[in-house]
């Protein structure tokens, strides 16, 4: 019983080390944003986010024979476009073979193309790739990461004046 019990725990250890059982990724998917390049060759991502403001509300209620007045407050969803530029320091863009690209090889004929972004601001697990048609380009930000909670890290908001 003890040997099968060590055998079992020797064998299944490595792949706990790995990040999971092997075939399964180690890393959250990456995220779908739209890349776009103005003719200057600067790139820049947007996406749409959903954000949440608390308003008061105002309603009417009735009490017995008055009609009252009162205020609640309630959290009210709304969306916002939201902008990072690609040459911030630490971007980092592959292609779907997992091959590191430069400034150089950057496509700049395009005009604006989905693209998938690492979550966690570190290099998107290779199981992700056979998700991703020929030619589609990851990009790796730290700025772009997701914190804890499925919320994001603030960027440019479209129309704000870049530095």
């Amino acid at each position: 019983m003890f040997r099968a019990t060590l055998t079992a725990a020797l064998l299944t250890a490595p792949a706990t080390a790995l990040g999971g059982p092997p075939g399964l990724p180690s890393g959250p998917p990456p995220q779908v944003m739209i890349l776009n390049v103005e003719r200057d060759g600067t790139a820049y991502l947007t996406r749409t986010v959903t954000r949440f403001k608390e308003v008061t509300e105002v309603f009417k209620v009735r009490v017995g024979d008055k009609e009252e007045t009162r205020q609640r407050k309630v959290v009210v969803p709304y969306t916002e476009m939201d902008k990072a530029v690609l040459s911030d320091k630490g971007v980092q863009v592959f292609n779907s073979d997992g091959k590191r690209l430069v400034g150089v090889n950057l496509p700049k004929f395009v005009k604006s193309v989905p693209v998938l972004v690492s979550a966690d601001g570190k290099p998107v697990d290779p199981f992700y790739f056979r998700l991703a048609r020929e030619g589609t380009l990851i990009i790796v930000a730290p700025a772009l990461a997701s914190l804890p909670g499925g919320s994001f890290t603030p960027l440019r908001k479209i129309g704000e004046v870049l530095p």
